[in-house]
Formats: structure tokens, C-alpha cells, sequence
């Protein structure tokens, strides 16, 4: 007997409208967007970005459940299902390969050549977000075309192990297992052996500052590209507090991803596999490209991964978009975060060029 009835499709036929009619109100023009969004949000010098805040303003008149809410199952469909919904068309590239050959799902993005670049060209190694717990090759794809394509070198996308089926540190071993991988088979994938960097969005940029960590001694990467990453599960910074509610990623999911990381352990969150700020020494570290969110929880604990490298005298070049949230990364049908993604790209195409 067949489950989907009328009241699915009815239930799907009004999500896309929603996101139709959602769309429409994000592309108006400026002096409607701003009557749209309502009074200008400013903290800690602001103000958020118009098309941003309009974006909280439909999320929160259309209720949109929290994922923590949702369980893990629940918690991924709907993740899965969102992610195209603020992506722009990606740029075309060279191609794109399933990578069959290795033991976890990975996906290779080749971009376009330009002219005068020179092959092999770098490979960065890349761990997406989604609080360890949901994301994947799919809801990653068009921001990594776009990264590929800005950047101009291979991105190698890996679908790690996620709680709570597999909590830490499963997460880990599957992020330094792909990086060694794909550092010893770079050649074969058509990139430089001796420019394989490592790269993530949120929980995806604290597996990358744990790979740096970890292969500090033994075969580090290039660069570490780390993006408003989840530096230290402790939630003890003043931003998680500030911006915990209205700014799409809340406390309340926060706190629920690292219960699903870690389970009832919560001397786990000391471990610097866990919290890389948690490490006691950051020199010799790969350099570092660091960006954070104005109004991101994740902010202040990024700005302090960030200073603790400089300490250390790591190379870094920091990133502050003071008028985006969490999660920008992947929003590449809102202006702002656009701009702030291709300034990233730029980033990586120098350090890697």
C-alpha cells in the first residue's frame, strides 16, 4: 500500500511555492528589499546584509522547523532539500567524476582552464558543513563547482562518516584518511603532489583545522582554508550567545549537533580532535585562510582560532564579513554572500597558484 496521498503533494506543491515566491522577493530592488526586510539589524557595527535579513524575516514567518527538531533522518531530508533552494546556477567546468575507487563517496570538480595556467594544477581537499551530522556530496555541489571554478585548482569533496550512527571520531579518521589519500593518488587525479591543501565550511572547517593539526609532521598540506569553522564544541564565546536565535543557525542546534558528535562524554569536548582550539600549540601549521560571519555564533571562536595562528606565526588572511550569517557559503543566489564566496576563491587561487 502506497503512503504518498494528496497531502504530501499538496504539502511538497506548497513548498515550492513558497520557495518560487521566496526567490521573487530576494531578487527586488533595493528600495523594496529594504521595506520588505524591515529595520536595519545592527550588532557589533552591522548592519546585516538587506537580502539577508529579509531571508530570517521569510524563515520566520514561514516556520520553518528547527533540524534539531527533526531527528537525524528528518534533520538531513530537510537539509538536503533546502540546499538548492539559495544556490545560483554554477559556472560550467571541465567535468566532474565520481570518485569510485575509495572506500568513502568523494567528488572530483575539474574547472575550466584558463589561459596562460599551467598543469598539474593544486587540489584542495574539502569537508563539508552541517554540524557533523547531516550534509553531504549534494547539498555541497554548487558552492564546490563555484569554489572550483574561482579558484582554479581540483576541490575533492569527501562524504565523511556522521552522527549519531558514528560519533567522534569516526568524523576525523574519515577527514585525515581522505586527505592522505588523495595527497599520495594526487598525480593520478591530475593535481600537484606539492600543493594538496585541506579546506571546510563550519564542522566541515574544524575537520580541516584537525587534519592541519594532526599531519602537522607528517606530510602537511599546502593551505587550510577554514570557513566560519566550529573551532570549540564548548560554546563558552560570548557569540553563541549573542546571535544563538534569529540568525538561521540557533543554539538549540548547536547544542543538539554536539550531543550527537559526542554523546554523553563531555570531557570529549576538551580534545583538541574535537576543539582544534583546544590544542596547545599551533606553530608550524599550514597557512591559513580564516573567514567569519558578523552575526554568526561560530564568530568569536573563529576570530580566536585565527589570532592563536598569528601567535604562533602561521601565516593567515582573515575574512570578516560583518554583514552575513552562518552559512553564506552556500547562498550564492543572495548578492553579499556571492562576493564573499569569490573573495575566498581569490584567496586559494593565490595561495595555490
Amino acid at each position: 500500500m502506497s503512503l504518498r496521498g494528496p497531502r504530501p503533494r499538496l504539502m511538497e506543491l506548497a513548498e515550492r511555492v513558497r520557495n518560487r515566491v521566496g526567490a521573487q522577493l530576494l531578487a527586488a530592488p533595493p528600495p523594496v528589499l529594504r521595506l520588505l526586510a524591515g529595520l536595519p539589524r545592527s550588532e557589533d557595527g552591522g548592519p546585516l546584509d538587506p537580502q539577508v535579513q529579509l531571508l530570517l524575516r521569510l524563515a520566520a514567518l514561514s516556520r520553518v522547523p528547527e533540524l534539531c527538531d527533526l531527528g537525524p533522518s528528518g534533520a538531513r531530508a530537510m537539509f538536503l532539500q533546502n540546499a538548492p533552494v539559495l544556490e545560483a546556477l554554477p559556472p560550467p567546468l571541465e567535468r566532474v567524476d565520481e570518485v569510485t575507487d575509495y572506500d568513502l563517496p568523494m567528488r572530483l570538480y575539474v574547472p575550466k582552464q584558463r589561459t596562460g595556467e599551467v598543469r598539474p594544477r593544486g587540489l584542495l581537499v574539502w569537508y563539508h558543513g552541517g554540524g557533523f551530522v547531516v550534509g553531504g556530496l549534494d547539498t555541497h555541489d554548487a558552492a564546490l563547482r563555484r569554489l572550483a571554478s574561482e579558484a582554479g585548482c581540483l576541490v575533492l569533496s569527501v562524504e565523511y562518516r556522521k552522527a549519531p550512527e558514528h560519533r567522534f571520531p569516526a568524523a576525523v579518521y574519515d577527514a585525515l584518511a581522505a586527505f592522505r589519500w588523495a595527497k599520495h593518488h594526487a598525480g593520478r587525479l591530475g593535481a600537484d603532489p606539492g600543493r594538496v591543501a585541506v579546506g571546510g565550511d563550519s564542522a566541515g572547517g574544524n575537520l580541516a583545522a584537525v587534519v592541519a593539526q594532526t599531519t602537522r609532521a607528517d606530510g602537511p598540506p599546502r593551505l587550510q582554508v577554514l570557513v566560519y569553522p566550529g573551532t570549540d564544541l564548548t560554546r563558552r564565546h560570548r557569540s553563541h550567545r549573542r546571535f544563538g536565535v534569529g540568525y538561521l543557525l540557533t543554539a538549540r542546534t548547536i547544542d543538539w549537533f554536539v550531543e550527537q558528535y559526542l554523546g554523553a562524554d563531555l570531557s570529549l569536548m576538551e580534545d583538541p580532535r574535537a576543539s582544534p582550539l583546544s590544542a596547545r600549540d599551533l606553530s608550524g601549521l599550514a597557512p591559513a585562510i580564516v573567514t567569519t560571519a558578523g552575526f554568526d555564533p561560530l564568530r568569536d571562536e573563529g576570530d580566536e582560532y585565527a589570532e592563536r595562528l598569528v601567535q604562533a606565526g602561521v601565516a593567515v588572511e582573515k575574512l570578516h564579513e560583518p554583514a552575513l550569517v552562518h552559512g553564506y557559503f552556500t547562498m550564492s543566489a543572495l548578492r553579499a554572500p556571492r562576493e564573499a564566496s569569490a573573495r575566498i576563491g581569490r584567496l586559494v587561487r593565490r595561495a595555490l597558484a
